[in-house]
């Protein structure tokens, strides 16, 4: 097997249509290791809607935050980046429970800490190379600090400096350089860019390329709005992360008839593009390619008593809203807390 350093992925994976997942050969994996496809099987595509819908069924929350992880920027492998996934999931657990983090409260309330709700797909392009869709829900007051520690904490994963995010350099005030302050239009003057990070005077690098491409990590937030509204973009957001399922997967409805899932929950599904000439068809080495935060996977729908829409055959309501419906007539009957 062709092994290629940090820095030679990076300009591999940085030219249009190449990559070198599959530029290399492909040795037999062990144990749960496996070369895979990147398409996701019927089963998983209703895991991760049953998790999205059971969300908000049993928490009354939508996803309001969308993570787009280029791993194939960052010059990680594919081990490497699904072993990162599970680190970063479980240090995004612990930052999210740690109160009063973020802007403060009005009036001077102390901000509880939060669960960390997730579900997130592993998937391969051309231009991004392995790449990842995560969503997950950030509370209100936190966006801030959840972008710059989510960016960090993928810089440090993958030995790079953190990037720029809205011209942010430098991250931190420098003693020699008081008029260099973050986020002000002299800092933004100064800015060496992504192209070279000469005479940074937080990290004192003085290497090409070893700054984190801006675009590796991108975060997309959106504000608390209604119910409906809030719906929609999960629903929108959902079907994104479900545009590689295998078109040839379905399910039976209530006359017995197979219905493809596409169908069901109205996906767009995209084609795997063939491979480059004289390649083998895109594979990539990972146990599996979605992941579900313990608050939602299967064992705590059973154990709350959560009924899907899928597997009861009523797919006419599976966009419905029908779970925030009945997540506000189980908090009215529930008795009130002394």
């Amino acid at each position: 097997m062709t092994i290629l350093d940090r820095s030679t992925r990076i300009l591999l994976n940085s030219l249009p249509n190449h990559s070198v997942y599959h530029e290399v050969e492909m040795p037999p994996m062990e144990g749960r290791l496996s070369w895979r496809e990147p398409i996701l099987s019927g089963q998983t595509a209703a895991k991760l809607y049953d998790a999205t819908s059971f969300l908000t069924w049993q928490y009354g929350l939508h996803f309001n935050t969308h993570i787009n992880i280029g791993f194939g920027m960052m010059g990680l492998s594919d081990r490497a980046a699904a072993a990162a996934m599970a680190r970063f999931n479980k240090e995004m657990t612990r930052f999210l429970a740690v109160p009063d983090v973020g802007r403060q409260r009005r009036g001077g309330r102390r901000r509880c800490g939060t669960t960390h709700h997730y579900v997130y797909v592993l998937e391969y392009g051309r231009d991004r190379g392995l790449h990842a869709h995560l969503l997950c829900v950030i509370p209100p007051g936190m966006k801030a600090a959840a972008e710059a520690y989510i960016r960090q904490w993928w810089a440090r994963e993958a030995n790079l400096v953190p990037a720029c995010a809205r011209c942010r350099f430098p991250e931190r005030p420098i003693p020699e350089r008081p008029e260099l302050k973050p986020y002000t239009k002299v800092a933004r003057g100064v800015c060496p860019g992504l192209a070279s990070v000469r005479g940074c005077g937080r990290y004192g690098v003085d290497t090409l390329g070893s700054k984190m491409p801006e675009e590796a990590v991108l975060v997309r937030h959106r504000p608390q709005v209604s119910p409906t509204k809030a719906h929609r973009r999960q629903i929108f957001w959902l079907q994104y992360l479900l545009k590689t399922t295998k078109p040839g997967a379905g399910l039976k409805d209530a006359d017995g008839t197979p219905t493809a899932l596409g169908q069901i929950l109205a996906l767009k599904l995209r084609a795997a593009p063939a491979p480059s000439p004289g390649c083998e068809p895109r594979k990539i080495c990972v146990v599996q390619l979605h992941g579900i935060s313990k608050t939602l996977r299967s064992q705590a729908q059973r154990a709350a008593g959560f009924q899907s829409k899928l597997w009861p055959a009523t797919f006419h309501e599976v966009y419905s809203g029908w779970e925030w419906d009945a997540y506000v007539a189980r908090t009215r009957m529930a008795p009130p807390t002394a």
